[in-house]
């Protein structure tokens, strides 16, 4: 992309340290900017994906749990899951809005790191800047 070699990413928050796998918003985005840009896309995309996980977990609530087996069953639990889930999606099986309720309160028992300590590599600050010029000009700017 632009020259840059982009690989396969995971979208995530500030509470991540940015990598070139580990991708997250830029701290204080200027409106109208390519930073900012980028960061409306992270954030549209974030949420498409952090709703399909929401419709996982109410499915599957033992995802959410600690499981009483060995690792390598839990691996295999997990990926059946996620394989049953993609069948449901496709077949638009409906997630009853109960579910969905029940697995917010049981994430909510669960608190997530709020920031972290770990430096951002130079080549997460590569892709970063690929991706935001991408999408930069993809909203019909120039660079």
């Amino acid at each position: 992309m632009g020259g840059t070699e982009v690989p396969p990413i995971i979208l995530c928050d500030q509470a991540f340290p940015l990598g070139a796998h580990l991708q997250k918003p830029y701290a204080h985005a200027a409106s109208d900017s390519k930073e900012a840009t980028y960061n409306y896309n992270l954030s549209k995309t974030r949420r498409i994906v952090e709703n399909a996980f929401g419709r996982l977990k109410a499915r599957f609530r033992f995802i959410m749990k600690r499981m009483e087996c060995r690792l390598a069953h839990s691996k295999q639990a997990i990926k059946a899951a996620c394989i049953l889930h993609n069948v449901c999606e496709s077949l638009k099986d409906s997630v009853e809005q109960r579910w969905e309720s029940e697995a917010r309160a049981l994430d909510a028992l669960y608190a997530q790191p709020t920031r972290t300590t770990q430096a951002a590599s130079q080549r997460g600050h590569q892709v970063r800047d690929a991706l935001a010029n991408y999408f930069w000009r993809q909203a019909g700017h120039t660079a």
